[in-house]
């Protein structure tokens, strides 16, 4: 059998290992990492994932998704991928929303942002994801990410090769530790809104803007110019609410590309350098429709 691991995602876990070794990120914190690979099967024929081997990996990863929630006080987690390579997503996601893992919702939504494959993505049964749109879209689905915003609407985020990608990603914060996970649509996108992650986290924390210069007198600088866009004096750099203890942010992310040519005969090898990082918080009236939801379920 032939072990493999996505080439994205292996760069994206090197970069947070050398980031929580970095003395001037940690301070005096001893970070110890520990690496798991969750294993699925599949057939080089086609994107179809049924049967067996489904049955047989949804087992495994639910075992572990079990042994990571009974985790110590202290440990931190950092989920990589989407629920099509890394199944324990599909388990998190389902947890935190109160559905069922590697089942479509039925009727109206369960989680409020959903990937819509494309062909050739290998078809695994998701709560959040799947060939067809989200529920409830009205018009044709666009291949990509979509997101619900303030007015209960789908926003899409549209995958268009070599130009533009997306993903969401989840921070949910305890005294003592952290749970994140990057679901970028592709490959490229897990890279992109990883890669931000690591060097701009302020763009997923929710604090108050933090001025710069505290030294000056009590002057008031003008604030920052990111690749997400500005942002203004005192603004929150997103939103959050807290559900059982933990506070929750969710935030649905666009990555653009610079070099938008495709050489068909190097789509694998080709690295595209991305422009920029859009990062969009779910609102806090979407975050309490569908966390409260799950939290009054759980009563």
């Amino acid at each position: 059998m032939r072990r493999m691991v996505a080439l994205h995602d292996a760069e994206v876990e090197s970069m947070i290992i050398t980031l929580l070794f970095k003395q001037s990120a940690m301070g005096d914190t001893n970070a110890v990492v520990r690496t798991r690979y969750l294993p699925f099967q599949f057939s080089p024929m086609g994107p179809s994932v049924k049967g067996a081997w489904l049955e047989a990996d949804i087992k495994r990863a639910i075992h572990l998704f079990q042994e990571v929630q009974n985790r110590g006080p202290r440990d931190s987690v950092i989920m990589l991928g989407s629920q099509r390579a890394n199944y324990l997503v599909e388990c998190k996601v389902a947890d935190l929303f109160n559905c069922k893992p590697f089942e479509r919702a039925s009727g109206k939504p369960s989680v409020p942002f959903y990937l819509c494959y494309r062909g050739f993505d290998r078809q695994v049964p998701s709560c959040f994801g799947g060939l067809s749109g989200p529920p409830g879209l009205t018009g044709t689905a666009k291949r990509g990410t979509y997101y619900i915003d303030e007015n209960n609407r789908w926003i899409s985020l549209e995958w268009k090769q070599a130009v533009q990608d997306a993903g969401i990603v989840i921070v949910i914060r305890e005294p003592e530790r952290v749970e994140l996970v990057v679901i970028g649509f592709s490959g490229r996108a897990t890279c992109a809104l990883g890669k931000e992650l690591v060097e701009n986290p302020e763009k997923f924390w929710p604090e108050e803007f933090r001025l710069r210069g505290a030294d000056n007198g009590g002057e008031r600088p003008e604030p920052d110019e990111g690749r997400g866009g500005s942002r203004k004096r005192g603004e929150k750099t997103g939103t959050t609410i807290e559900v059982d203890g933990k506070e929750i942010g969710i935030y649905a992310c666009r990555a653009t590309f610079c070099n938008g040519s495709i050489d068909e005969n190097r789509l694998i090898q080709d690295e595209f350098e991305v422009d920029r990082v859009d990062v969009i918080p779910l609102g806090e009236k979407v975050l309490r429709r569908f966390l409260d939801k799950r939290r009054a379920a759980k009563r």
